[in-house]
């Protein structure tokens, strides 16, 4: 979807009042300049690193009086353990750009057991486990951090289908493509939630893919902070002679090999080729 039409979409939004449609390189993000404290889910990727230094900007050059937290998940750490080092790494890393933007770092566990690679799809509710778990915690630290907003830095897959088809499989996320979201308008990028009078769960990304995010570090400057993200999903289940030396991991991003071939790296490598051919 074209930037201007996920605009239009919040022409008849119900929103706050009160909240200015900020736009980050033309694409709206909204934000109350009333809030106190807001949270962005960050996993260390490129994805929500982008929207945590793109709300910290917005906090910064307005003045905002209010302070980002980060909501981390531990996720599959017999196999990545280094995931959770890089998600640090990350919010260090945008601490250091915006220091009177960011406030605390909040670290939630899933079980692997939960994954919805490992109990399915359909766990309860025609939910995953960890889907559960991530929704369930950020309610619960709506409430207890008393938080304005939750952000999430979810994208689209890339319209080509043939991008993510790996060894004849198709490994895309199916809640990412673009015809989940066709019909949902504004509702999937505004949502209230009921930990919080007027609080929100929004989702600016959500009608963009990854070639949107890329391309943002390039305009920003940010390439030291894209360095430090990490998209790739292998590990020692995965490529067990890339990765297994590096179990109890806990270094610099840089030094970890990519598997090269999980969708994560597809997208990301695919999303990197295409901006930088744009710039040629």
């Amino acid at each position: 979807m074209e930037i201007d039409a996920i605009n239009s979409l919040y022409a008849n939004s119900e929103l706050s009042k009160n909240m200015i449609k900020h736009q980050s390189r033309r694409l709206i993000i909204p934000f109350d300049p009333s809030w106190k404290n807001v949270a962005v889910n960050v996993s260390g990727g490129a994805d929500s690193a982008m929207l945590s230094a793109s709300l910290a900007k917005i906090i910064t050059e307005n003045n905002y009086d209010c302070k980002i937290h980060f909501i981390s998940f531990v996720r599959v750490w017999e196999y990545r353990p280094w995931a959770p080092f890089i998600s640090f790494e990350v919010y260090n890393k945008i601490k250091e750009m915006f220091p009177n933007a960011i406030g605390d770092r909040i670290e939630s566990f899933i079980p692997t057991e939960l994954e919805e690679g490992v109990s399915g799809e359909n766990l309860l509710n025609d939910k995953s486990g960890d889907r559960i778990i991530v929704n369930s915690f950020n309610k619960y630290c709506t409430y207890r951090f008393n938080l304005d907003a939750v952000y999430n830095a979810t994208t689209l897959n890339p319209l080509d289908k043939n991008i993510g088809l790996i060894d004849g499989t198709n490994k895309r996320p199916k809640d990412r493509e673009a015809e989940w979201y066709n019909d949902k308008g504004i509702s999937a990028l505004v949502k209230k939630t009921e930990a919080k009078s007027l609080s929100w769960n929004l989702f600016p990304y959500r009608y963009t893919d990854k070639r949107y995010i890329i391309k943002g570090y390039y305009e920003n400057g940010w390439n030291d902070l894209l360095e430090l993200t990490r998209s790739c999903e292998g590990d020692k289940n995965t490529d067990p002679d890339l990765f297994s030396s590096y179990l109890g991991y806990q270094h610099r991003v840089s030094k970890l090999p990519l598997c090269g071939h999980c969708f994560w790296c597809v997208e990301r490598n695919w999303a990197t080729k295409e901006i930088l051919k744009d710039e040629t």
